[in-house]
C-alpha cells in the first residue's frame, strides 16, 4: 500500500523482480524456504527507498557526503519498518545487501563476493534485469543484446557472475515490440512472456 501511494510502477517493478528472483532461485536449485524468504524480500525491496528524498539513491555519484548521510538515514529508517515485522529480520538483511557490490565497492558493509549473502546477490541482479527489461533504466541500452552484454560486463564487479548466467539462461527477455505491446496491456491470452506471475498477490 505505501508502495502503490509513492509510485504504482514501483509496485509493479517489485513484482516482476520477485518473479525473476524466483526463476532465478529456481535455477540455482535452492529449497523452498529461500525461495519464500527470497521472494518476501524481492516485493519490499523498494520499501525503504520510500524514505528516501525523492531526487536522491545510493547510485548517484553526485551524492554529497552531507546527501549521503539524510539517505542512509532514510534508507535505514524504511528497513527498520520491515525489520518490525515478526519473521522479516531476515528480509531487511537481504534488502541492505542487495547494495553490496560483489568486487566490495557497494555500500553499507563493503561485503565482497560470497560474504553477501547469497539472496540478495540473486535480488541485486533480478532487480537490475527487470530495469533493463522494461525500460525503467532506458539510459543503460537500446536493445536487448545490450542488456545481455551489460549484465556480463558488470559479472564479478556488481554481481554474482553464476547468478548473471543462471539468470541469462533462462532466456527470459522477450523482443521489444512484444515487451511494449505487454506494457500497453495489448497482448491476448497466447503470449507468454515468460514470467509467471508468481508474485501476484502483493
Amino acid at each position: 500500500e505505501i508502495l502503490a501511494q509513492r509510485n504504482h510502477s514501483l509496485v509493479e517493478h517489485c513484482r516482476r523482480t520477485a518473479n525473476y528472483s524466483t526463476l532465478i532461485a529456481g535455477n540455482l536449485g535452492l529449497d523452498h524456504d529461500s525461495v519464500t524468504t527470497l521472494t518476501h524480500a524481492a516485493l519490499l525491496h523498494e520499501l525503504p527507498n520510500m524514505r528516501m528524498p525523492f531526487d536522491m539513491g545510493f547510485n548517484s555519484s553526485a551524492l554529497t557526503p552531507d546527501q549521503y548521510r539524510v539517505t542512509r538515514a532514510a534508507f535505514d529508517n524504511g528497513l527498520q519498518m520491515i525489520s518490525d515485522v515478526p519473521d522479516l529480520d531476515d528480509t531487511a538483511t537481504i534488502i541492505r545487501c542487495q547494495h553490496e557490490h560483489f568486487d566490495g565497492t557497494g555500500f553499507f558493509g563493503r561485503l565482497e563476493g560470497e560474504a553477501i549473502p547469497l539472496l540478495s546477490r540473486i535480488l541485486a541482479v533480478a532487480s537490475a534485469f527487470d530495469d533493463l527489461h522494461s525500460g525503467r533504466n532506458p539510459a543503460l541500452l537500446s536493445t536487448d543484446e545490450e542488456a545481455v552484454e551489460w549484465l556480463r560486463k558488470q559479472s564479478a564487479t556488481l554481481f554474482d557472475p553464476q547468478i548473471v548466467e543462471a539468470c541469462l539462461s533462462l532466456n527470459l527477455m522477450p523482443p521489444r515490440d512484444l515487451r511494449s505491446a505487454a506494457d500497453r496491456g495489448q497482448l491476448g491470452p497466447g503470449h507468454d512472456m515468460r514470467v509467471p506471475m508468481i508474485a501476484a498477490t502483493l
